[in-house]
């Protein structure tokens, strides 16, 4: 009251030592209260901090005080708040490396066995040791990389297996061939011998020595055209002398020359067909027979074609059709009788693809023409 501080203690009103000069010191407070005549102070600094509260009664200019010792309450704050800063830049670091952790272990092995799985599937068998870490990821890496590796060696037995196939095929073929026109050839040479002795025998046994040679000189299976024609010459000059002169090879065209140098066959692919044309086609008739050659280039798309023509008894459409299959186990056994056409056939097939090979036109009693396709010089390299 006035100038002078007094205390309430229960109903007694008694006076305090200083004045409210004492309260000089005192900074207004902007805070919130329920009435807006409250005046909230602040005195002092640190742990002597004090919260001043005044509100006038209304009457002869008098205030109750209370003064709040904010000492305890910051201690008490800064006590806290420094353990509670700790905890929470704890908790943040460990959350971060929990998450590094996790990214590091679990995310970025995940990422590359995906990338490492669409790798394999575009095609990409190789080995990755990168996937191979030291952990249950790293065990699905290996297995991975040893399915890779399994694949990869799979897929290589089986090109070789289909290369080693062919080849074996190939060569099973040609030794069909061989035996074939030397029974045909030694049988003819006995006959001879049997019935004259004439100076042909010599050349007959000098072809089939040329023949042999051939046979064993090499195992390349492509010729130029013009060593086939000196093979089946030979074989010829043989079947001339056994049918006493009755049948005749005439190589009656040939387009390009050069051809004969440039484009390659097959080793024994034009003789089994004139020995078909001869003992199939003209020894029925019973008559005098010839054998026509004629090569020439497909214009529509550059391949070679060989035409083989004989004036025989001809064949039915589907005698035709079965020249060109298999033989069945009864068939092949009896003395080689259809091995011929369908051995060549494959073999063509063997060395330049399925779109080559052989194709037969013939009409009964007229004669038939095979021809064998060829692809051109320039795709042959």
């Amino acid at each position: 009251m006035g100038e002078n501080l007094y205390t309430i203690n229960g109903s007694l009103l008694s006076a305090l030592n200083g004045s409210i000069a004492d309260f000089d010191d005192a900074v207004p407070l902007d805070s919130n209260t329920l009435d807006p005549n409250t005046e909230v102070y602040t005195r002092g600094s640190g742990s002597s901090a004090q919260l001043v509260v005044r509100y006038p009664i209304g009457i002869h200019e008098l205030y109750l005080i209370e003064v709040l010792p904010n000492g305890p309450t910051q201690r008490q704050i800064t006590f806290v708040s420094v353990p509670l800063l700790i905890s929470l830049t704890a908790i943040l670091l460990l959350g971060c490396s929990l998450a590094f952790l996790l990214h590091r272990m679990i995310a970025h092995p995940i990422s590359a066995l995906q990338s490492r799985i669409e790798k394999i599937s575009g095609g990409d068998f190789s080995a990755d040791p990168d996937i191979e870490w030291d952990n249950e990821l790293g065990d699905i890496g290996r297995g991975i990389n040893s399915m890779s590796a399994g694949v990869t060696a799979l897929m290589e037995h089986r090109l070789e297996d289909e290369k080693q196939k062919q080849d074996l095929e190939y060569r099973m073929l040609q030794n069909q061939i061989n035996p074939h026109f030397i029974y045909n050839t030694l049988n003819s040479i006995k006959w001879m011998a049997t019935i004259q002795h004439a100076p042909g025998i010599a050349e007959m046994v000098m072809a089939l020595s040329r023949l042999l040679k051939s046979i064993s000189k090499s195992n390349e299976r492509l010729v130029p055209l013009y060593e086939e024609f000196a093979l089946l010459n030979d074989y010829f000059t043989i079947q001339q002398y056994r049918y006493g002169g009755t049948i005749t090879l005439d190589v009656s065209y040939i387009e390009d020359e050069s051809l004969n140098h440039s484009c390659l066959i097959p080793r024994f692919t034009l003789q089994p067909l004139v020995e078909n044309a001869i003992f199939h086609g003209i020894e029925p008739k019973g008559s005098a027979g010839e054998v026509t050659l004629r090569v020439e280039r497909d214009t529509a798309n550059g391949d070679v074609l060989i035409h083989l023509t004989d004036d025989g008894v001809g064949m039915t459409p589907e005698q035709a059709a079965k020249a060109l299959q298999e033989p069945g186990p009864e068939e092949a056994a009896a003395k080689y009788r259809h091995v011929g056409m369908w051995n060549v056939h494959k073999r063509l097939q063997y060395s330049f693809g399925e779109a080559y090979g052989l194709s037969i036109e013939s009409e009964p009693d007229i004669g038939t023409t095979v021809t064998i396709r060829l692809p051109g010089p320039d795709s042959q390299k």
